[in-house]
């Protein structure tokens, strides 16, 4: 859709680009921005102008010096000064800048104009040509949209056709001549406000792309870097993914004083080999597959189930109970017993089974605690329920080479 409006506004001189109807509000906020930044210079630019064309009163209506005086330092500039300070304050709306901009045009315009219907001086009907200088402000340098800068414009003019054909000095000629030179300024600065309107719609419709190609981008790169966390196999967290959840377990366990303490389980499948040897690896990838959705449905919400590498998963613990660890243990080996995964070619049992070890570290060993440590420590208690027999669970302590606390067999 944003692709569709840009292409409609590149190449085309006086075609205007549409904004998708979806885009309104924020093309309207976007547009009330710029405003903010340029009404209020555009207002003293303007008014610094009405102000400074009492010199040429002095040379051009000298005769009415006096009410010039007053239109432009009594009228014009108390105006302009208060339409200034109601902006300055700032969250105005969109159409109030309009308005504002709108209303000093035209008040600045009919105060010279009244100038000159009650001038006799003999230049006085030439001086409504400062009246384009308006014109130009209003199409130009306030940015209107090109509706309501024509519109201005417009008003502008007929305004000081209308006062013209009252000047003591009237006559068609001069009419015509001074209001087809209004007019043709007025079409000139009107084809620079297109430009400038379609210039401001592209710059939108541009940066809006550019964000949401930076979202886009965004999530493509947390969706690459959760992806690259993942075994593509079993879909659980692989080994990158577990060494930073690991990493963060630690952390968060030290600076907890809440936590009692973190564990890790390392679940090994028994004879493997022999099942892949017997069964085939389509078989093997399925068998893998049905016990990571197994040991993932039976650890808590807080737990991390991860692929260790080949047959071998690793369960992460951040906040645990000692005292529930055979429990947790128990539990992980009887979701997988519950699979009736048929393994004939196993010595110790008729289905596949699993091999447990765990080590947790509690208060008094976290301060030096490491990934490694805990990993190493969790490899001991595996081989040690392998070595066992299989298809059982050893619990140790980290950071102790006493007997293993619980050991679990069928």
């Amino acid at each position: 859709m944003i692709q569709m409006a840009l292409r409609s506004g590149h190449g085309r001189l006086l075609g205007r680009v549409r904004i998708p109807e979806a885009l309104r509000d924020d093309y309207a906020a976007f547009v009330l921005k710029r405003q903010e930044r340029t009404t209020l210079p555009a207002l003293m630019v303007g008014t610094a102008i009405m102000v400074g064309l009492f010199a040429l009163d002095c040379w051009i209506v000298p005769d009415v010096l006096g009410m010039a005086a007053a239109i432009r330092f009594g009228i014009g500039l108390p105006i302009a000064a208060a339409f200034y300070i109601y902006l300055y304050s700032g969250g105005r709306p969109l159409w109030m800048h309009y308005a504002i901009g709108g209303s000093t045009a035209l008040l600045f315009g009919t105060l010279a104009c009244v100038l000159v219907v009650n001038s006799y001086a003999p230049l006085a009907p030439m001086y409504l040509t400062a009246n384009n200088v308006t014109v130009m402000f209003v199409v130009i340098i306030l940015g209107f949209p090109p509706p309501f800068a024509a519109a201005m414009a417009l008003a502008i003019i007929v305004v000081q056709a209308g006062v013209l054909s009252m000047s003591h000095a009237a006559s068609v000629t001069l009419l015509v001549l001074m209001t087809g030179i209004s007019l043709a300024i007025a079409a000139a600065g009107l084809y620079g406000n297109l430009c400038m309107d379609r210039d401001r719609r592209l710059q939108f419709l541009s940066k809006h792309r550019d964000r949401q190609q930076l979202r886009a981008l965004a999530s493509q790169n947390v969706l690459l870097e959760r992806l690259s966390a993942l075994d593509p196999l079993t879909s659980l967290s692989n080994r990158r993914g577990f060494d930073a959840v690991m990493a963060s377990a630690i952390a968060d366990a030290r600076a907890e004083p809440a936590t009692t303490a973190v564990a890790l389980a390392m679940v090994d499948i028994d004879h493997f080999k022999l099942f892949n040897d017997a069964r085939g690896h389509v078989a093997g990838d399925a068998a893998l597959r049905a016990v990571a959705e197994a040991l993932s449905g039976a650890v808590g919400e807080h737990d991390l189930v991860a692929r260790y590498g080949g047959e071998e998963f690793a369960v992460v613990m951040p906040v645990t109970e000692p005292l529930l660890l055979e429990m947790v243990a128990a539990r992980l080996r009887a979701a997988v017993d519950r699979l009736y995964l048929d393994h004939p070619s196993s010595p110790t049992a008729r289905n596949i089974t699993v091999s447990i070890g765990i080590a947790y570290a509690d208060r008094t060993s976290l301060p030096g605690l490491t990934p490694q440590v805990l990993t190493e420590a969790a490899d001991v208690a595996l081989y040690s329920a392998k070595n066992a027999g299989r298809n059982r669970f050893v619990i140790r302590a980290c950071g102790t080479d006493l007997e293993p606390l619980a050991v679990n067999a069928r």
